[in-house]
């Protein structure tokens, strides 16, 4: 004899998305202390922006007309030694004229030279 369908438990509620960290929480993230940050092989600026991302847990995000730009195809190789992953970051963006600003949720990566605040 078949058994009887089980009533199905109740399905636990999704949980609720986290608010966006505040600028000062990703401050914090990016002060983080790093002993070495080494590459072999000369790398891409988009692929450093991307390790630097998981190493803080930060969203870091390009200011328009950026991501089609050649200079995030521009490989680098870098070697620094106890730095923080803000001076990594600082590092990679200095060298194709680009700059950071933490604002509450993200990390905007604008260009050095216009001085445009991006909102």
């Amino acid at each position: 004899k078949p058994e009887p369908p089980k009533p199905e438990p109740p399905k636990p509620e999704p949980p609720k998305p986290e608010p966006p960290r505040s600028a000062e929480q990703i401050q914090e993230a990016l002060r983080q202390p790093v002993l070495r940050f080494s590459q072999e092989q000369p790398v891409s600026v988009k692929e450093l922006l991307r390790e630097i991302e998981e190493l803080a847990g930060v969203e870091l995000r390009l200011a328009a007309g950026l991501a089609a730009g050649p200079r995030l195809a521009r490989k680098l190789k870098l070697d620094l030694e106890r730095t923080t992953v803000d001076g990594i970051l600082g590092s990679v963006l200095k060298h194709v004229g680009l700059t950071h600003k933490v604002h509450d949720g993200y990390v905007l990566v604008t260009d050095a030279t216009s001085g445009a605040e991006g909102k």
